[in-house]
């Protein structure tokens, strides 16, 4: 499976993508998303920015900053929208879109010059909530107003689950960013933010029930993949604090105590908490609680030379495992974690961290979606 790169910049901000894929040193290539465990000992983990790493040829000092006779003179700037895909045959997969963050010579001697790129969480976690006043909104109500009020360049392709008919009071709080407040939403309701390959933004619902993406089997995974041991992931006390009337819930798998001691995750307390009832915490407290004896196994997979496996998935697509010989796994997976690297003759390695998955549907978690705009 060779696979040609495609690496897009668009220096002048105006829509239209240079291609530099011939300048790229392909093997230095190294896109990063998702997150690399489920729980801590802070609650949720939230989805981190992309991380892109990469170099390209600069023989003729084209990426040069101060090279004023350059094609490019006046735009080697960071916050350039980019964007990556990979083609083998005829199909071709995104697997980043995104801004350069940093660009920068490596010397004389090399003559190549080292980028970074990140995506829309990293905008979201720079910009401050200063124009929205206080009002009672749903969960993806909230998102939506957190979205427009960011002024991120708008596309098709974002998708904001509903919660249903939940309305909460939302207080604005200039002294965080958009994306933590994005985050406290999300984690008061079990949800998850992030972006997805090609740009858009996503809020997912705990009780997200998209269809299964794929199958790994045995044949397909070779033999690099992981799982993990119970106490890497498992808590057995659980608290959830509210906001609303100072409302509290706790949870406690005593059985599991003697067999890992006490570890205790927390959830919560901030301004923006939507937990709105005592009753409502400790019912979340024991949702957590369950998913975290769940989530004790998560599997770590490396793909290599497998194009459809390694590029068609994206964060939180549902994939169903099949490991008989010695592991007897037949279980659903959802992709928590996806690394690209990329390596000589058109190779990759892609490693996945796949999260249990548990699907599970609340009186008032309705998994309503209704299409959103946003991105590039």
């Amino acid at each position: 499976m060779a696979v040609t790169v495609y690496l897009g910049i668009d220096w002048d901000k105006d829509g239209n993508y240079t291609d530099e894929s011939s300048r790229l040193k392909v093997d230095s290539l190294v896109i990063r998303r998702g997150r690399p465990n489920i729980l801590d000992a802070s609650g949720f983990v939230q989805m981190e920015p992309a991380d892109v790493w990469g170099e390209l040829r600069n023989y003729d000092n084209r990426y040069d900053p101060f090279n004023s006779g350059g094609a490019l003179y006046g735009s080697i700037l960071p916050g350039r929208p980019c964007k990556i895909t990979v083609t083998s045959g005829v199909t071709t997969h995104y697997v980043f879109m995104g801004w350069i963050t940093d660009i920068r010579s490596m010397g004389e001697t090399r003559k190549n010059v080292v980028f970074r790129a990140s995506d829309g969480l990293k905008f979201l976690d720079m910009q401050q909530c200063d124009e929205v006043s206080p009002a009672t909104y749903t969960v993806a109500a909230q998102m939506a107003l957190l979205v427009s009020q960011s002024d991120w360049p708008v596309a098709a392709g974002s998708t904001i689950e509903d919660n249903g008919d939940q309305n909460t009071l939302y207080t604005p709080d200039e002294t965080q960013t958009i994306y933590n407040q994005m985050f406290e939403a999300a984690e008061a309701w079990g949800g998850t933010i992030f972006i997805n390959k090609e740009g858009g933004f996503e809020y997912r619902v705990r009780a997200s029930a998209a269809a299964t993406a794929l199958t790994l089997t045995e044949d397909e995974i070779q033999r690099e993949f992981e799982t993990s041991s119970p106490w890497d992931e498992i808590y057995n006390d659980i608290r959830v604090q509210g906001r609303a009337e100072a409302a509290t819930g706790t949870a406690v798998n005593s059985t599991s105590v003697t067999d890992y001691g006490r570890r205790t995750m927390s959830i919560g307390g901030g301004i923006n908490d939507l937990v709105q009832t005592a009753a409502h915490a400790g019912y979340l407290a024991n949702w957590v609680l369950d998913y975290a004896e769940l989530v004790k196994r998560p599997l770590k997979v490396k793909l290599t030379n497998r194009f459809t496996e390694q590029f068609s998935l994206d964060l939180l697509d549902r994939v169903q495992v099949t490991i008989a010989e010695g592991y007897g796994i037949d279980a659903l997976y959802i992709v928590g974690y996806i690394e690209h690297r990329f390596q000589t003759r058109g190779n990759c390695m892609t490693v996945l961290y796949l999260e249990p998955y548990r699907d599970e549907l609340i009186d008032w978690f309705y998994p309503m979606t209704f299409t959103f705009t946003l991105g590039w």
